[in-house]
C-alpha cells in the first residue's frame, strides 16, 4: 500500500511529506509518513455521541436499536470515518475487471437532446463508444416534466416521454416509495424507473433509464422553485439511483413498498460492476454508497454481500466544470441555507443521518494540524460545519472525496484546479484536489468527440434544415484549394441568403428564413444601418469571425467585446486597405440578460453606425454548425474552460480558432505539431488586451499569409478527437482502464 498525502497549507502550497503526521482525531497514532508501511485503516471501537443536534443542524437519528448489530455498527462507523481519507491519500490499486461484458452505470443530469449545456453532449458519446467496445453502460437521468417542452403519457399500458422533438417509448420497470425530508418532516414520494432502449449501427443495445419523481422534477433541468431547491432535486435523484442499485444488488427486500411493473424491463437493466458519476448532480451517489450501505447493513436492512459490494464498488466522478459544485448555500440566506442543508442530509441518509454526518471525516486538519483553516474541511458532508453563518453541503465535494477517481475533463484543467493562483476554479475543493493529485487519484482526461457526426458532410443536412442553404461539403482528403473555394461559397451564402434576410433585409428566400428564425431574435440597433450588401468578390476578402454558444461570464463575452471594439477602432492602423470583418455573436443568455446587455451596448453606444452594422447579434438557439462553417475564425475568449467542446466542433468543419490559453483549449489547439488556431499567451494574464493581440495575429495570417491559413484549415480537417481511435487510444479507453478494463482486452476500432 502506498500513501501520498501532500500537505496543503493555507495558501495550498506543498510541504515536505517527511514532516507530516496524523493526530488522534482520526484514531490514528501520530507517525511520520515515511513509516506508512505499518499504517492500518482499521481503528478501535469509537464512542459515538447520540444526538439529533450537530452544530445547529437537526439530523435524523436512529433510536430503535432492536435490530442493530453492534459489531457491524462499529465496523460501519470505522468504514465511514476512513472512507474519504483513504481515497485522498492512498494510491489506488487497479484490479482487473475480468468479465466478458462489464457493466458500468452512468449517472447524469443531462443527456442530449435533454440538455442545457456541454455536459449533455458528453455522457451519450461516452456511452455510445463504450458500447462499441463491448462495455455495457446503462445511463440514469431524471425525467424532467416542465410544461411546454416535455410530456409524459400512459396509453393502454404503454408509456411515452416526449422532450422537444424526441419521443422515448418506455417500459416501466418498477415503482417504489422513497422517504424525503421537507418542511421539518419525512415525506414519502413515489419513484418510477422507466427503461428506454435503442440500437446503434452495430446492433448494440443502448439503455437510457429515467427516474420519475414528479414533485421534484416538474420544472426545467436546473431551476429552483417554491417546491424545491436545485440541490434538493438532485439529492432525490441520487438517492433514487442508490435505492435502485440496492434492488439490483440485494433484491426486492431492500426497498420500501416496491412494485415490479415489468420483470422483463427490470431484468434487462444489469447490475453494475462500477459507477460513473457526471459532475455535482450525481455526486451524492458516492456518499450513499460509501456511507449509507454499511449503516443499513448494521441495522440488517441490507445483506452482508450487497453492502460489501456497494460500499467497495469502484466509482469515478467526472468533473465537467468545478465552478458549479451544488451547494445548499446558493442564493440562500443563513436560515434558508440551514433548512436546505437539513433537507438534503436527512433526505439522503434517513434515520442514519446523525451517525453518518458526525463520522464523515476527511482528515483535513489532522493531515496538517498547523493550518487551522483546514478544520472547515474536516467534514465530508458539511463544509465549514462549525461556522453557522457559512456552512453548507457541497455535492461535488462528496464526489471528489469519496470516488476512487476524480477526472477533470482535460489535463491542463486538472493542473489549473490545484494551482494556488487559480483558487477561483475550485474554491474549497482545492485542498482535496491537491491530495487527490498526489495519490494519483485525480487524472485529467480530455473530452473526445464523435468526428463522424461533426464534419461538414454529416452536418450539411442539418444546416439545410435550419438555414435552407445547401452547404458545399469536403473532408480531409479533399484538395485544400477546393476546400477553400467551397468554404468561401458557404461563407457568402450564409451571409447573403440567411443572415441578411434574418435581420429583415429582403432576399430571394426571405419568407423561408423568417419562418426558420421565428424563435431567434436578431437584434437590430438604432445605431446600425442594417447588414451591408457586399458583392461576392469583396466578401471573399472579408474576414468573418464568430462567437457562438452559451452567453455566460465564463465564456469571456466582456473580454471579446472590448477586444472587438478596439479592433474596429484601430482597423485602419492595423490593416490599412483591408476589408473590415463581419462578426457573428449568437447564443442564449443564461444569466438573466446580463451578457445580452453588454452586446447590445457594444452595438448601440460603442461602435460607429458603420461598424455596428457589421456585427450580427442573434439571441436564441441558433444554427451553430452553419455559423461555424461559414466563418474564417471561431472565437473562444473563455476565462476558464474545463475542456471545451466547441473548438473541436469548429475544427471538424475546418474552421481555425482564436482562443484563450486556458483549460482544455491548451490540450486541444495546436497539438501534435498541428496548427489549428491562435492562442493567447499562456504566461500572461488573460484580458481584452491579450485577446486583442491574438485577434491581430489571426487576422494577420488571414490577410498576409494565405499559405499558412490554408495549412491551418488543412490541419483542422486532419485533427481527430474521436473517443475511440485506431491503436486502442482515445478517452474512452482511458476511462475504462481506470475501472480495471485493460486495453488489451478491448477491441481495436477500424
Amino acid at each position: 500500500m502506498k500513501i501520498h498525502a501532500l500537505n496543503a497549507v493555507s495558501n495550498f502550497g506543498i510541504q515536505s511529506r517527511q514532516n507530516a503526521s496524523y493526530s488522534n482525531v482520526l484514531n490514528y497514532p501520530s507517525f511520520k509518513l515515511k513509516k506508512f508501511e505499518n499504517f492500518s485503516f482499521t481503528s478501535s471501537p469509537l464512542l459515538i455521541k447520540y444526538t439529533s443536534d450537530f452544530y445547529g443542524f437537526s439530523l435524523l437519528n436512529q433510536t430503535n436499536t432492536l435490530n442493530k448489530n453492534s459489531q457491524k455498527f462499529d465496523e460501519a462507523i470505522d468504514f465511514i470515518r476512513n472512507a474519504a481519507f483513504k481515497r485522498l491519500v492512498e494510491e489506488p490499486e487497479i484490479t482487473p475487471l475480468n468479465q466478458e461484458h462489464p457493466v458500468i452505470w452512468s449517472v447524469t443530469s443531462e443527456f442530449a437532446p435533454i440538455k442545457e449545456g456541454g455536459l449533455g453532449s458528453v455522457p451519450p458519446e461516452i456511452r455510445n463508444n463504450a458500447e462499441k467496445l463491448g462495455v455495457h453502460m446503462p445511463t440514469f437521468i431524471p425525467m424532467y416534466l416542465n410544461e411546454g417542452s416535455s410530456t409524459f403519457k400512459e396509453v393502454e399500458g404503454k408509456y411515452i416521454y416526449t422532450r422537444g422533438n424526441k419521443e422515448f417509448p418506455l417500459e416501466k420497470a418498477v415503482e417504489f416509495k422513497m422517504d424525503t425530508f421537507k418542511e421539518g418532516k419525512i415525506q414519502t414520494v413515489p419513484i418510477g424507473v422507466y427503461l428506454y432502449e435503442d440500437k446503434d449501427e452495430d446492433d448494440n443495445t443502448r439503455q437510457l433509464i429515467f427516474i420519475k419523481a414528479d414533485k421534484y422534477f416538474d420544472g426545467t433541468i436546473y431551476e429552483s422553485s417554491a417546491k424545491t431547491e436545485e440541490s434538493e432535486k438532485f439529492a432525490v435523484f441520487s438517492k433514487a439511483v442508490y435505492e435502485f442499485l440496492k434492488l439490483k444488488t440485494d433484491g426486492i427486500r431492500a426497498l420500501k413498498d416496491v412494485q415490479v411493473v415489468s420483470s422483463s424491463a427490470l431484468e434487462k437493466i444489469k447490475e453494475p460492476n462500477a459507477i460513473m458519476l457526471n459532475d455535482w448532480q450525481a455526486s451524492p451517489v458516492s456518499a450513499l454508497m460509501r456511507y449509507k450501505a454499511p449503516m443499513e447493513n448494521a441495522y440488517n436492512q441490507l445483506s452482508d454481500s450487497a453492502s460489501n459490494k456497494i460500499k467497495n464498488m469502484k466509482i469515478a466522478t467526472i468533473g465537467h466544470n468545478c465552478a458549479y459544485q451544488g451547494s445548499s448555500s446558493q442564493n440562500n440566506n443563513v436560515e434558508q441555507k440551514k433548512e436546505t442543508t437539513n433537507n438534503i442530509l436527512n433526505t439522503l441518509f434517513d434515520k442514519y443521518t446523525n451517525d453518518i454526518t458526525v463520522n464523515a471525516l476527511t482528515g483535513a486538519s489532522s493531515i496538517n494540524p498547523k493550518d487551522y483553516g483546514l478544520v472547515n474541511l474536516d467534514n465530508a458532508l458539511i463544509l465549514n460545519y462549525k461556522n453557522p453563518s457559512n456552512n453548507s453541503t457541497n455535492f461535488l465535494n462528496m464526489g471528489v472525496l469519496l470516488s476512487d477517481f476524480f477526472l477533470p475533463v482535460s489535463k491542463n484543467y486538472a493542473q489549473e484546479l490545484i494551482d494556488p493562483k487559480r483558487n477561483d476554479l475550485s474554491g474549497a475543493l482545492q485542498w482535496a484536489l491537491v491530495q487527490k493529485t498526489a495519490s494519483k487519484r485525480m487524472v485529467g482526461i480530455i473530452n473526445g468527440n464523435d468526428y463522424e457526426n461533426l464534419n461538414i458532410e454529416a452536418k450539411a443536412p442539418q444546416i439545410k434544415k435550419t438555414t435552407s442553404i445547401d452547404f458545399e461539403t469536403y473532408n480531409k482528403n479533399t484538395d485544400i484549394k477546393e476546400v477553400i473555394d467551397k468554404r468561401l461559397k458557404n461563407k457568402y451564402n450564409l451571409y447573403n441568403e440567411y443572415m441578411r434576410p434574418a435581420v429583415g433585409i429582403s432576399g430571394s428566400n426571405s419568407e423561408i428564413i423568417k419562418e426558420l428564425t421565428s424563435s431567434i431574435e436578431f437584434y437590430k440597433s438604432d445605431n446600425d444601418l442594417g447588414l451591408p450588401l457586399i458583392d461576392k468578390q469583396t466578401f471573399d476578402k472579408t474576414p468573418v469571425l464568430s462567437i457562438v454558444g452559451r452567453l455566460v461570464s465564463q465564456k469571456g463575452i466582456d473580454i471579446a467585446l472590448e477586444a472587438i471594439a478596439k479592433l474596429y477602432e484601430n482597423w485602419d492602423k492595423e490593416f490599412p486597405n483591408c476589408e473590415k470583418p463581419i462578426i457573428y455573436i449568437a447564443g442564449m443568455d443564461n444569466e438573466g440578460g446580463k451578457q445580452r446587455a453588454k452586446i447590445e451596448e457594444l452595438k448601440d453606444k460603442v461602435l460607429s453606425k458603420e461598424d455596428s452594422s457589421r456585427v450580427v447579434f442573434a439571441h436564441g438557439f441558433v444554427p451553430i454548425s452553419a455559423i461555424m462553417a461559414g466563418s474564417d475564425f471561431f472565437l473562444m475568449p473563455s476565462k476558464f474552460e474545463p475542456c471545451g467542446l466547441t473548438q473541436g466542433e469548429a475544427m471538424a468543419v475546418a474552421t481555425p480558432v482564436i482562443a484563450s490559453a486556458v483549460g482544455g483549449i491548451v490540450d486541444t489547439v495546436n497539438r501534435n505539431s498541428k496548427h489549428t488556431g491562435v492562442l493567447t499567451d499562456i504566461n500572461k494574464k488573460l484580458d481584452s488586451k491579450e485577446f486583442y493581440s491574438a485577434l491581430i495575429k489571426g487576422l494577420d495570417i488571414y490577410f498576409n499569409n494565405k499559405q499558412e491559413y490554408e495549412n491551418m484549415v488543412s490541419d483542422c480537417l486532419r485533427e481527430d478527437f474521436s473517443w475511440i481511435q485506431k491503436g486502442k487510444i482515445g478517452p474512452v479507453y482511458d476511462y475504462l482502464e481506470l475501472f480495471g478494463i485493460s486495453r488489451e482486452s478491448l477491441p481495436d476500432v477500424v
